[in-house]
């Protein structure tokens, strides 16, 4: 079982504060260790010391990592293999970035076995909250190149995906911190996204509110219900005066009239395919090498996208990693979301960042990971609670007498 109430449960959450605080503040390229990544080694460095390297944890924490590791064993013995063949040995730094994600990963997990995933859970809401207000100084006082604002983030897809990001942090983390803190992240978010100009991000961002407001789940009250039909007329309302309206108070802000361009033609774009814009036809290129994939790197090999990714995460980890390394990870993020109506909810949370998944590659972003981590938490937590509740129930059965067999110190 996971513990609950631990007399120092907040301290190791601060880490997740700080992790999440200081995300927006990218000083050096992208790809390399920012601010926010030397504060996280810091903590597993210390947190290390501290218990002299022993770990102790339950067993589905303990299952998940194991499987997370050997998957990275598999992909860094494929990078390896396919450096040799092709003369690239920067191949075998891409691997380094799962490498990180996983101590960041198993370093939430490990934070969650002390505190508890609801602790957790406020400890990302926090810091959630001050990330956003870090990253609206950037929006206002650093601006971007052109019409598309980065912040204090390297490129506009960046901060695009940052947004999506914080808005699936807050449907993660939304019952564990203030309605004033929610407001301010949703707000913010949004924000980020449409001044980012990145469409997959945007598409992400407005389609997940609307399955949100259309899958509400309340008590069928009048109220609940003018409720609902308030934000189905505030979304619409939304789209029509970014997209349509022809008010001087809106055609004369450039970066509307940007949005309106970008996402008004986006099917005819030519990045829009996903056979070549977005590199899908990769996979016929590699199809000797489906099962096991042709490792990250050296893309000067391929026609489609030549020397750069595929524009996919999903397609990514096939082309990369083949059969083996895709179902590895789709299997990592199922045990994530959980079981039954459990992982439906997850599935619903994650719907935005899915969507985002189809047009870009965003495994490679860490704080993708820590909610994973968080989502993993909470559904073992529901599991051990759903199992003791059955437990109870044939001690109950047992006390009448209705299973004879079975041993009552269960």
């Amino acid at each position: 079982m996971l513990k609950q109430n631990h007399p120092k449960a907040l301290g190791p959450g601060i880490a997740l504060v700080l992790y999440f605080t200081l995300k927006p503040l990218y000083l050096n390229d992208s790809g390399s260790l920012q601010i926010c990544d030397i504060v996280l080694l810091g903590f597993i460095a210390l947190f290390l010391l501290k218990t002299r390297g022993v770990l102790t944890m339950s067993r589905p924490s303990k299952q998940i990592l194991l499987f997370f590791a050997g998957l990275l064993c598999y992909q860094a013995l494929d990078n390896m293999i396919w450096s040799i063949v092709t003369g690239d040995m920067n191949m075998n730094r891409q691997t380094a970035y799962y490498v990180f994600n996983f101590l960041a990963f198993a370093t939430c997990i490990c934070i969650g076995e002390e505190i508890g995933a609801d602790k957790v859970k406020r400890s990302i809401g926090l810091g959630c909250l001050f990330s956003v207000l870090v990253t609206a100084v950037g929006i206002v006082y650093v601006g971007g190149t052109g019409i598309r604002t980065t912040g204090f983030f390297n490129n506009p897809n960046q901060l695009g995906y940052y947004g999506l990001i914080m808005l699936t942090a807050l449907l993660v983390c939304k019952n564990r911190i203030g309605r004033f803190a929610q407001l301010t992240i949703l707000l913010v978010a949004f924000w980020a996204t449409v001044v980012s100009l990145s469409k997959a991000a945007i598409v992400g961002f407005f389609v997940e509110l609307l399955v949100l407001i259309l899958l509400y789940r309340a008590n069928h009250s009048a109220w609940q219900l003018v409720l609902r039909f308030f934000l189905i007329a505030l979304a619409g309302i939304t789209v029509y005066i970014l997209f349509f309206s022809e008010s001087d108070l809106v055609v004369r802000y450039p970066i509307i009239i940007e949005l309106r361009k970008r996402m008004l033609n986006m099917m005819s774009e030519n990045d829009s395919s996903l056979s070549e814009g977005r590199g899908y036809a990769r996979v016929l290129e590699m199809l000797p090498h489906l099962l096991w994939g042709t490792g990250e790197g050296a893309y000067e090999r391929f026609v489609i996208k030549n020397n750069t990714e595929v524009h996919s995460t999903f397609i990514s980890l096939l082309t990369c990693y083949g059969v083996v390394g895709l179902f590895g990870y789709l299997y990592l993020f199922g045990r994530c979301m959980g079981r039954k109506k459990h992982f439906l909810q997850s599935a619903q949370i994650l719907l935005g960042l899915l969507l985002y998944s189809m047009t870009h590659n965003g495994i490679r972003n860490t704080l993708l990971w820590l909610l994973l981590a968080a989502m993993f938490l909470e559904q073992t937590e529901i599991q051990n609670q759903e199992h003791l509740q059955w437990l109870q129930s044939i001690g109950r059965q047992d006390s009448r007498g209705l299973l004879p067999n079975i041993n009552r110190d269960i």
